[in-house]
């Protein structure tokens, strides 16, 4: 009987360690079974995560090929339009050029042309003197031979100017020279006077020219100019001025207001002898151009643009 006790006792202790060593293995069996799972589960995130810096490389590889492409193609865009922008100023330097060479040509056309204007009318002069400077406000040499010419073949009576200078020698000097005529010269600058009268004393002309000095006061008769003050020659200076055969309006200067030279016909015209002309220098402003126009419509008369430097027109009584 104690002997069947020992064995069971014995039994049951192998069983026993025989359950804990189950008990083990099946332990460690599931922490293996866990470990290949958090494994499984590691490996799929890791491959995720690869495939998702994969899809992402893709997106930047595009996206940066497509900014290249369009980096290249705005290049492009910008070659294409500055060889254009290039081809264009090309052009416009060549057209530049003939322009400047035209201009030139031109000019140098109207230097001869004055130059050639100055030396005939300086044979024609019987004048001791060199005249004074022919540029900037003074009549240019084409204007001053045509009116030396025109005075000594239509030999007028009376010739009135607005604007005394080199005109006034010329036109005394052509009146000289037909030994009949006589001018009478407005002028609002005393200055300029003074140096006129004083040349044409040296010259001895002083028995055919009346200059006189009429100072600028406010017009107040017709005039096209209705938005600002307007004057003009005194009045009182052009009594006793009848059957004027030439009238001859230089000034006064444009700054003086808009159609500063208008006046001069509205109130010598009926002081005009009936074949009377009346020359405007500086007819190529618009200003003169205007004042003709006008001039010519409201008076009937004909009107006449000659192309010289300063442009000259030339109204006569039909």
């Amino acid at each position: 009987m104690k002997i069947r006790k020992n064995i069971t006792k014995f039994l049951e202790h192998i069983f026993c360690i025989k359950n804990e060593g189950m008990y083990k293995v099946v332990g460690i069996f599931s922490i293996k079974i866990k470990l290949e799972r958090k494994y499984k589960i590691l490996l799929g995130s890791l491959k995720y995560q690869e495939k998702c810096i994969k899809n992402l490389q893709a997106q930047v590889e595009l996206q940066n090929n497509l900014a290249i492409k369009a980096l290249l193609k705005q290049t492009e865009d910008f070659k294409n339009i500055l060889a254009e922008n290039i081809e264009a100023l090309d052009k416009k330097i060549v057209n530049q050029g003939q322009e400047f060479k035209k201009v030139v040509s031109i000019k140098e056309k109207l230097n001869y042309s004055q130059v050639e204007s100055f030396f005939w009318l300086t044979k024609k002069l019987k004048i001791h003197n060199s005249l004074p400077p022919l540029r900037n406000w003074a009549m240019s040499p084409d204007v001053l031979l045509k009116l030396h010419e025109y005075i000594i073949f239509s030999k007028p009576k009376v010739i009135m100017e607005f604007g005394s200078g080199v005109s006034t020698i010329v036109i005394c000097d052509a009146l000289r020279q037909n030994n009949s005529g006589r001018l009478i010269s407005i002028e609002h600058i005393e200055q300029y006077a003074q140096i006129t009268m004083q040349f044409i004393k040296c010259e001895n002309l002083q028995n055919l020219a009346d200059l006189r000095l009429s100072e600028l006061e406010i017009y107040k008769d017709e005039h096209l100019c209705i938005s600002e003050s307007v004057q003009w020659y005194c009045k009182e200076t052009l009594k006793n001025i009848k059957n004027i055969d030439l009238l001859i309006v230089d000034g006064p200067p444009a700054s003086t207001c808009k159609y500063a030279r208008y006046p001069a016909l509205p109130v010598l015209y009926e002081n005009l002898n009936n074949q009377g002309q009346i020359w405007m220098d500086d007819a190529v402003r618009e200003d003169e151009s205007v004042i003709c126009k006008t001039w010519a419509q409201k008076y009937d008369l004909n009107l006449n643009f000659l192309d010289f430097e300063k442009g000259l027109a030339i109204l006569i009584k039909k």
